[in-house]
This record gives C-alpha cells, structure tokens and sequence, in this order.
C-alpha cells in the first residue's frame, strides 16, 4: 500500500499546480496578476446579481482583484461579499443606477482598491458605505455627472476615516466648486485628479490637503492663478494646470507660493510668452511642460531661474527657439522636446548642453541630417518622426562616444545604408513605423550593425517582414555567405529572452510526474 503521507505530498503538488482557470467561477476568467493578486474578471456578462461563489475562496491564500465591470447589478448590500475572503480590489464601474448599501463593504476590510466610476453616483450625501475602509488607498470615483450647483458637499467624504488615500479621483464629474471641510478628517497622501470638471477657481478646500503630492485640474475654466493659490499644500510635488484659459498675466509672481514643485504642466493653455517671473522661485522645478501655447515671444533669460530643468517641452511655439533662449538651462536639460516647430534643420545649439540625452523633433521640416549635425553631442535618443526627411549624410554621427537610437518613423527615407558609414555599435536601434523598405542585401547589412530595428520590409511585393525576426534572416540568407547571417558582435551585450517562467512550469510538472511512478510502481 502506498503510505499516506506520499498520497498528500503528490495531492499538494497537484493543487499547486491547478490553473487558475480550473479555479474559476462559471463565466468568468482567472489569473494571477503581475503583483501577486488572484485576479476574478466577470466584466460585461450582463449579470444582474453579483457572483454567489465567491465563498469558494474563503481562506484561499492569495489576495484577490475582483473585477465586475459593466455589468446590470442593480443593487449591492453586505451579504454580497462572504467574509473571510480577501478581495483587496473591487470594480464596480459602468453599472450604472447601482445602489451601494451602507454595510455593503462591511466584509472586506481589507480592501485596498475600490472603483466605482461611472454609476452615476450623486455626490448629495454622505457616502458611508465607505466608511471603516481605513486601508483603502485608491478611489475612483470618475464620471459620476453632478448636475445642479456641482458641488462635493462637506458631508460626502469628510469624517468616514479614509487615511491611508494615496489615490482620489473625480475626474469629469461635472464639479463646479468643493465646500469648505469636504476633505475633513481624510489623509490623502498621493494623488488627486479633478480634471475635465467645470472649475472657473482653485477652491480654498485645496489648501487643507497638506499631504497631496499631485494634483490635476486641467481641461477645467479656470482663467487666473491668485496669489497663493496653494498655499498650505506643502507636500506638492506635480501639478497640472493643462487645458485652461490661462494666459501669462493670469499666473502672478506668488501664485506658486509655498509650492516645491518638481513638475508644472502648463500645457494648451493661452500662454503668448513664457511665464518667468511665476517659475523664478521654483528652486526644485526639474520638468515643465508647456506645448501646445501660442508662444510668439521668448525672451532672453525666459527659463533663468533658481530651478534646473531636466525635462523642457515648448512643441508647437510659434517662434524660432535658439541658443539664446535656452542657455541659463544648458548644464542641466536631459530631455527636450521641440516638436512641430518648423524647424528645417538640427539645431546648431545642441553641442552647448552638457548631458542631453533625449531630443525629440517631430513633425518638423527636415530634410536632411548633416554630416557633423550631432557631432560631439551627448544625445543617446533622436526622434524624427513626421519630417521629410530623405537623407542622413555619412558622419552626422561621427566619433559618437555613445550608442543612439533613430525614430524614424513617417519620415521619407527609402533605405538605411547610412548605418553603413558609422562604426559598429554607432547606431542601436531604429524606429520605421509606416515606412516599409525592401527585404534586401543593404537592409539585412545594416540590420546587423544595429541591435534591433522596429519595423517592417517588403518581400518582392507579396508580403511583409519583421525586420530583426527569424523570419528576416530566413528571406535574406543568401544575402551572406554559406548562406546564414553571422552573429551580431559581442559589443551589445543583450541577453535573449528568458524563457524561465516555461523552464520552470515544465520541470515541476516532471516532479510530479516522477514521483507518481515511484509510488504507483511501489519502489518508495
């Protein structure tokens, strides 16, 4: 007889190995997500009752998301969720009309997610079905429409003992204004979105949120930026302000008073210059973001401040930028983005920062990258996407120190021989989406002194090809002698595909298998 104790041992390592599909409840789909949750997907079944065999999971031992989207539930009360079940994420959005009892998260303490967008929840009453949900650390609550005044009253949210928020979100819910104590007695210690309401002010509630890091109110009315707007919301660190009616004059030299900003996205606003006196005592400022203004002037000194940007984006100005507008920030820019500008050649003042590392291009006029165009540039990642361009002269990158990856993408270039000119390892990667070159001897060439390159070939008119796929090597072979593409130089130093997860699924499966033939044959 075979002992017991091997019977249990091989039983554990079979329910172990049980899919999470075997798992499941009846028409729903299961998985483990990528943070170690057991996720339940009963999204858009049309169910009007919540699952009932949800208590199959009483004591399982893997925190559960429970997704229940879309579906017709018109009501959802305590007896809904058995206890001893750790959902810690719940979605109820786009059921809309739901009724939420008060008790009805009453059993699940823990959770830590919960979103309820799009119900059309109004906003006139307490909400203390949240109330005890002190783990509670995202909320959403987006696209519930207020209609009237469009006020979050005082009594919504205040006093149900959220304190460990690090994620509320009402974005366009229709909001016009936030009474004063509305975030009474709640800790929000991360994020706040109030985008795409009807804000026309910053309401004086904000400034009791002294433990925000990041706030969103674009796409809303506002049209000026008082002094001290907010002041008391010390711990901010990003701010939106996108999508407004503000112009240059509406934004006073104290209107970021008491802020230590790292971010500032002042983006499709009506901005005619660049707001320099506001930015000047921005001492942490490191990314500001303002394309999409109709910026027709920059003055000399517009960016010198007590702040060192690492991240500058003024696509689509309408001015000519150049070295004089930029230089209070050339020890520091990593990232610039000067899209949509008409620019008809790489800009000369790129030599004179000292650690760009990323410069985006697009949509621009050029036609051509000049021999020396980069030449003693630091930049590792060029992006010319949407240009004319038709030729990359041979030494644009010559004695590059630094490997660099080309987006190419809806440009006009036909070939890439220019890889050819450059040394091995000069150029990384290339991007080509929506240009399809010929599956020929140059293209295969030039993909080999590349890394990788993203984008298709054409196979003599019949199909397309992945370039840097098996299958590219396959239709240019006789591109190389004896008929196989050599290995790529050690000098990328990339490690393949890890094919571990597979590896290992397969090698428990053996064990298993193994030990049944050792009890079923008798020799344990």
């Amino acid at each position: 007889m075979v002992p017991v104790r091997y019977m249990l041992l091989v039983s554990g390592m079979l329910m172990a190995y049980v899919s999470a599909d075997d798992m499941c409840i009846p028409e729903c789909k299961c998985s483990d997500d990528e943070d170690g949750n057991f996720h339940i997907n009963c999204d858009k079944l049309q169910s009007v009752e919540i699952p009932r065999d949800l208590s199959k999971f009483a004591g399982f031992d893997k925190p559960i998301r429970l997704s229940l989207s879309e579906n017709a539930f018109k009501r959802v009360s305590k007896g809904d969720f058995p206890p001893n079940v750790q959902i810690v994420a719940l979605d109820l959005s786009r059921n809309r009309g739901l009724t939420i009892t008060d008790d009805a998260f009453a059993n699940i303490k823990n959770l830590r997610s919960l979103n309820l967008d799009d119900l059309r929840l109004p906003f006139t009453s307490n909400l203390n079905f949240l109330k005890g949900l002190s783990k509670l650390q995202s909320l959403s609550l987006n696209k519930n429409y207020q209609f009237g005044d469009g006020l979050i009253p005082a009594s919504m949210i205040s006093g149900l003992g959220l304190n460990s928020l690090n994620d509320l979100q009402f974005q366009e819910c229709y909001i016009k204004g936030i009474e004063d104590g509305a975030f009474s007695g709640i800790n929000i210690n991360g994020h706040l979105d109030l985008s795409a309401n009807q804000l026309d002010h910053i309401p004086d509630e904000l400034k009791t949120l002294n433990n925000v890091t990041s706030l969103d109110i674009s796409q809303n009315s506002l049209r000026k930026l008082p002094s001290n707007s907010f002041l008391g919301m010390g711990e901010l660190r990003k701010l939106s302000i996108s999508n407004n009616y503000i112009s240059e004059k509406d934004i006073l030299v104290d209107s970021f008073n008491g802020l230590q900003l790292q971010e500032l996205s002042l983006e499709q606003s009506v901005l005619n210059t660049i707001p320099t006196p506001a930015l000047k005592g921005l001492s942490k400022l490191k990314v500001l973001r303002l394309k999409n203004n109709p910026i027709k002037t920059i003055p000399e000194g517009a960016f010198n401040g007590s702040y060192c940007l690492e991240e500058l984006d003024i696509s689509n100005a309408l001015v000519e930028i150049g070295m004089v507008h930029l230089e209070d920030q050339m020890d520091c820019i990593q990232k610039l983005y000067l899209n949509n500008m008409q620019i008809r050649e790489v800009p000369a003042f790129i030599k004179n920062f000292k650690i760009l590392d990323f410069l985006l291009l697009d949509g621009n006029s050029i036609t051509t990258i000049k021999k020396g165009d980069f030449v003693d540039t630091t930049v590792s990642k060029v992006s010319l996407a949407m240009n004319p361009l038709t030729e990359i002269q041979a030494g644009a990158f010559a004695e590059f120190p630094q490997t660099v990856t080309l987006v190419l993408s809806k440009t006009q270039i036909t070939n890439l021989n220019f890889v050819r000119d450059y040394p091995y390892g000069t150029i990384r990667e290339i991007e080509l989406k929506e240009i399809t070159p010929i599956c020929d001897c140059d293209l295969a060439f030039a993909e080999y002194r590349t890394y990788v390159i993203h984008g298709n070939c054409n196979l003599n008119g019949t199909r397309e090809v992945v370039i840097s796929s098996e299958d590219f090597m396959k239709v240019t072979s006789d591109c190389w002698p004896g008929g196989r593409s050599p290995m790529k130089k050690d000098v990328w130093a990339v490690k393949g595909n890890n094919s571990a997860n597979s590896v290992e699924s397969s090698n428990v499966m053996k064990s298993i298998l193994f030990c049944l033939a050792l009890i079923l044959g008798g020799r344990v």
